[in-house]
């Protein structure tokens, strides 16, 4: 594998967008594969593989959020912070028809509504009148959801049985992932060097983070009633 780490480049949308630039532009460097993760996860467990979730039919692999939005039409979705592309045209096709889906361009998920929207899975909004699966085989024939374990948030959702690989920590605000990652690559550290038991922290780690979930959702429902206090004000 061939590490990249991109912090300085722009795109021309919500920056969410410059994975799809980028995964097309790399797609062109000829790689058997592209193996993304976004800058708000961290790995936690070096001894398990991705290369393990291949298979020979399929070219797209995301992972599906395994919890409800409360008060929303949406269950479980496809989250774009973690993926896998296999180099074919078939994915070239899929990343210009998710470029180019442009209702989305504005949307609350940005690039992860595009791939949504073109995978067909409109159930996974959270509006309910974009609710019916309307499915193009081309792409959701290619299709594979990964294991969980790959695109993990403790903050949000409940304990999987076994390990986890990659903890992405949607969904907070910058601050509070800061200190998530930097607590996780403490603790991760600690269990290494024989300082605590892992099972000691992946506890005292999954109380931690759900309460700064906790108060990052009660900062988000202030926000409104506080800009409406100003405009009274």
């Amino acid at each position: 594998m061939e590490l990249r780490a991109y912090d300085n480049r722009y795109v021309d949308r919500r920056p969410h967008w410059l994975k799809v630039q980028l995964a097309r532009e790399l797609l062109e460097e000829d790689f058997d594969f592209i193996f993304w993760v976004d800058t708000d996860a961290i790995f936690v467990d070096m001894e398990t593989s991705i290369k393990d979730e291949i298979e020979d039919n399929k070219d797209l692999y995301f992972c599906v959020e395994n919890q409800a939005i409360l008060g929303t039409h949406s269950r479980t979705r496809i989250n774009s912070g973690v993926f896998v592309l296999r180099n074919t045209q078939l994915t070239r096709d899929f990343l210009d028809v998710v470029w180019k889906t442009s209702a989305f361009e504005e949307h609350d998920w940005s690039d992860q509504a595009a791939i949504i929207a073109v995978l067909g899975l409109n159930s996974m909004f959270m509006e309910e009148h974009l609710g019916e699966d309307f499915i193009d085989s081309r792409f959701h024939d290619a299709l594979k959801i990964m294991d969980i374990r790959w695109n993990y948030c403790p903050t949000y959702a409940d304990a999987v049985d076994g390990e986890t690989s990659v903890h992405h920590y949607f969904g907070l605000d910058n601050i509070s992932k800061e200190v998530c990652l930097r607590f996780e690559a403490t603790a991760l550290d600690l269990v290494e060097r024989g300082l605590m038991e892992k099972a000691a922290a992946k506890e005292i780690a999954f109380k931690s983070f759900r309460k700064l979930h906790l108060i990052s959702q009660k900062q988000a429902a202030m926000k409104p009633l506080l800009g409406a206090y100003q405009e009274v004000s």
